[in-house]
């Protein structure tokens, strides 16, 4: 393990109601290329939809990791975390006592195939992120699995910009970064990510707030998905690749 690690406090998922059969298809595709490192050294306060602990029982919250000295799902859902690689805690926390925390290299947090995540037209990721350089926040998806497998990933860039990326098996693509570097280095922020395939452009589909704030967004891709796309691959934090342990 290496000094600048990375830790995950929490993280919650909140589906919306509109759902679609679910498929396993597959085609081939070329993933960005970005979206193939491991996320690198990070401290998180992660949750997919910041819910307050009393509102765990809301039905539509698929996942809520507090992550405070365990990868257990608060939600009541049973999508509690597995550890792989020295993923541990720090009492380095943003709320609670502890937070997950990822040395950079390898360490990642597997939750499970979440079907309740995909298929759906309106969702929201929520968390607290402490960055220490670029980092894939979540994902469920494979930058190396041929056939192309979909799905989607949150993460920072090089440059420090947030980015939602959407991807079907056909390599359709709904992308979007904000306009200007927001995540700081060595502090506590807190974003939001929202996706709405109720609406009719692409480009208003997509929103991530930063501490609270709407922000501009540049979209390099634009299509126009309805719902998130479905995928076999597993979600996790950490990373995105699933396909040779790295």
């Amino acid at each position: 393990m290496v000094s600048d690690g990375r830790v995950e406090n929490m993280s919650c998922i909140h589906g919306g109601n509109t759902r679609r059969k679910k498929r396993h298809s597959r085609e081939n595709g070329n993933p960005d290329a970005v979206l193939m490192k491991i996320i690198l050294s990070i401290f998180l306060f992660l949750m997919l939809i910041f819910i307050p602990p009393a509102e765990a029982a809301d039905t539509s919250i698929v996942g809520q990791w507090h992550m405070d000295n365990n990868w257990q799902d608060s939600s009541g859902n049973g999508n509690n975390g597995t550890a792989y690689n020295g993923a541990t805690f720090s009492t380095s926390a943003k709320i609670g006592t502890h937070a997950g925390s990822f040395d950079g290299v390898d360490d990642y947090v597997d939750v499970g195939d979440i079907s309740a995540v995909e298929g759906i037209q309106k969702i929201t990721w929520e968390t607290w992120i402490n960055p220490k350089t670029s980092s894939v926040i979540i994902g469920k998806y494979d930058s190396y699995v041929a056939p192309h497998p979909g799905g989607f990933v949150i993460d920072i860039l090089n440059n420090n910009k947030l980015r939602l990326f959407v991807s079907d098996t056909s390599d359709n693509r709904l992308v979007a970064e904000t306009a200007n570097p927001l995540a700081e280095i060595n502090q506590w922020q807190y974003i939001a990510v929202i996706f709405d395939g109720s609406q009719p452009n692409a480009v208003d589909k997509i929103k991530i707030y930063y501490n609270g704030v709407n922000q501009p967004l540049i979209f390099t891709n634009t299509y126009g998905f309805s719902v998130i796309p479905e995928t076999t691959k597993r979600l996790q934090f950490g990373r995105i690749r699933t396909s040779d342990g790295s």
